[in-house]
């Protein structure tokens, strides 16, 4: 089971981290984009250590936290795109 755990973090590590990357690549530009991941690399290397030492509730904790905020972004990015997403639903409808 410990294995199972250990190949299940370290994917999604890996997994999140590569998301993460890309995104910041694609929204800081070429020029950017460099500065903004060394300071992902630290703050990827900080997280790993302070879930690593801290207590489980804390981690949950933080993790729920984690799961509001990335809802948060999603729900502002769900209502800026409103009004593109209905006027290709609108196109999509009249063809």
């Amino acid at each position: 089971m410990a294995i199972a755990i250990f190949f299940f973090s370290f994917t999604s590590i890996i997994a999140n981290y590569s998301y993460g990357e890309s995104n910041l690549e694609f929204i800081s530009g070429e020029k950017n984009a460099k500065v903004m991941i060394m300071i992902l690399h630290f703050m990827v290397l900080g997280m790993v250590f302070v879930g690593a030492v801290a207590s489980l509730p804390a981690i949950w904790n933080f993790a729920d936290l984690s799961m509001g905020l990335m809802a948060l972004v999603n729900l502002v990015a769900i209502i800026i795109l409103l009004p593109v997403a209905l006027r290709i639903l609108r196109d999509y409808e009249r063809q």
